[in-house]
């Protein structure tokens, strides 16, 4: 695959929890992202479960997954999992840290905040290395 056309040709595959989202990351919005709203069939292709499932199914060969980039880092950089072209990342949900001011210094405080923006950095490497 080398162009968003090239989803034409293989199976989507969707996970089932998404559709239970308010707003969900899926294929919809993803192609609204990629300006490809009007041409890809997103209501086709195979539903699974779970991300787990649907990440394996995509490593089998079944077809194509939207996944979260800390979930399939490994299958990424082990090679089992490629990201085919430039995809667009949707940044629709936002989660905040917070701790009563009081805590701030405390080192259990400090231990998880500090793990926090180490996933941060880690998920923007994985990024940066899949573009």
């Amino acid at each position: 695959m080398r162009s968003h056309d090239d989803l034409a040709r293989v199976p989507l595959i969707h996970s089932e929890w998404q559709r239970t989202l308010p707003q969900p990351i899926a294929w919809p919005m993803w192609a609204r992202a990629a300006g490809i709203e009007h041409t890809l069939r997103h209501d086709t292709g195979i539903v699974l479960s779970d991300d787990g499932h649907a990440m394996s199914a995509a490593m089998a060969g079944q077809g194509v997954i939207l996944a979260n980039l800390p979930l399939v880092r490994d299958a990424l950089e082990a090679g089992t999992l490629v990201q085919p072209f430039a995809a667009p990342v949707i940044q629709r949900y936002a989660f905040w840290a917070v701790a009563p001011s009081a805590r701030l210094e405390d080192a259990a405080v400090r231990a998880v905040w500090d793990w926090l923006c180490a996933c941060r950095e880690n998920t923007a490497r994985v990024h940066r290395s899949a573009q």
